[in-house]
């Protein structure tokens, strides 16, 4: 449990001097309230890795791993980022569950940043999924911190080099989850016709963009190693064969899953499964549907988040409302279960931090 707290204030120290780093100041009192957020998140993770309310996931011990040297990121590419962020805990402790410190640095860290800039969204960050999420040693809150990052730079004013840090953000970006090249490279794409002010150019070249969108990854699931006979009518279910291979969460132990409609929705036609989809990223689970202690926490967070939406939507600008629909469209495509939404939904969080922050 000491491991936890030392690394969490090690990497909390590291994260604000990077920051001030590249500010050129420190805002103390903004500091000081990042801080004691650090020790609320300890004191919630250290209860629960004590009393395992919710239980650690098998690739929580994936980078220790890496870092003894037992496991290879050869064909793991995407864990290299939360490997190498782990590291100054694993050489301070020499345990896994210093990495759960990390993450809660990590989440620190960027209180910090979103704290001197608007104490009142700071608020946000005790969203149920924010704090959920730094209970685990997983690789979400560095998801999380990437996509605030290259959304802060999405929407920034234009700059100089502007460009070419978006794009090494989005880079980085892939190396953790390759998807998000085209869903923040597409969602570029539409920014930069927002940005002439040109609404009918935006609508119109919409349909166009979806075909093309369409017709790369009729090629993708061949690459990712799915069988695919080349027709877009079967396209939904050879990336829903490729979503569950990769992220489907049953788990028989926990009341039958957590599976959307008790797993029926894979078999229903894409023009009434996606509306369901949608829905379900913003509503998670159903009263009727709560069967353990995750699933109520669910459920409260979707009251958080849709009342944060709620505000987004109405103070935001539209380059990230375009980002954030971008965002949900995609990922609700390939939603089944209620475990992965949940994780999926905590980078839309900081969609609209970023956006908010920006307005």
């Amino acid at each position: 449990m000491f491991e936890i707290l030392i690394a969490a204030i090690i990497g909390y120290i590291l994260i604000i001097e990077l920051i001030v780093l590249f500010e050129r100041e420190l805002n103390f009192r903004s500091a000081i309230y990042a801080f004691l957020y650090m020790l609320l998140l300890f004191a919630a993770a250290a209860a629960n890795f004590e009393l395992e309310i919710f239980e650690q996931k098998f690739a929580a011990e994936f980078a220790y791993d890496v870092y003894k040297g037992r496991e290879s990121l050869r064909g793991n590419s995407t864990f290299l980022l939360q490997a190498v962020i782990g590291y100054p805990a694993f050489v301070v402790t020499d345990v896994w569950w210093a990495a759960i410190g990390t993450n809660i640095a990590v989440t620190a860290g960027l209180f910090y940043f979103i704290h001197k800039r608007n104490p009142v969204l700071s608020l946000i960050m005790l969203a149920p999924a924010i704090l959920n999420f730094c209970l685990f040693s997983l690789r979400d809150p560095v998801i999380a911190a990437l996509a605030f990052i290259v959304c802060y730079l999405f929407f920034s004013p234009s700059t100089k080099m502007l460009w070419l840090r978006q794009s090494i953000a989005v880079g980085t970006f892939a190396l953790i989850r390759p998807e998000n090249l085209a869903i923040f490279g597409y969602s570029k794409l539409l920014t930069v016709f927002n940005k002439h002010n040109r609404s009918a150019l935006l609508y119109l070249s919409f349909p166009v963009l979806v075909l093309i969108g369409l017709g790369i990854t009729a090629f993708t699931p061949q690459l990712l190693g799915v069988e695919f006979g080349g027709s877009l009518s079967e396209l939904p279910g050879a990336a829903n064969e490729f979503y569950e291979s990769r992220a489907n969460r049953w788990d028989a132990s926990e009341g039958g899953g957590s599976n959307i409609l008790g797993g029926a929705l894979t078999s229903m036609p894409i023009f009434i499964r996606l509306p369901i989809q949608i829905f379900t990223f913003f509503v998670l689970p159903l009263p009727f549907e709560i069967r353990h202690l995750g699933l109520a926490l669910a459920f409260v967070d979707s009251i958080v988040f849709g009342y944060i939406y709620f505000r987004f939507h109405r103070t935001c600008e539209r380059d990230a409302l375009i980002v954030f629909w971008v965002y949900v469209l995609a990922v609700a495509f390939f939603a089944n279960n209620y475990g992965n939404v949940f994780r999926l939904r905590l980078p839309a969080y900081f969609i609209m931090l970023a956006g908010m922050l920006r307005r």
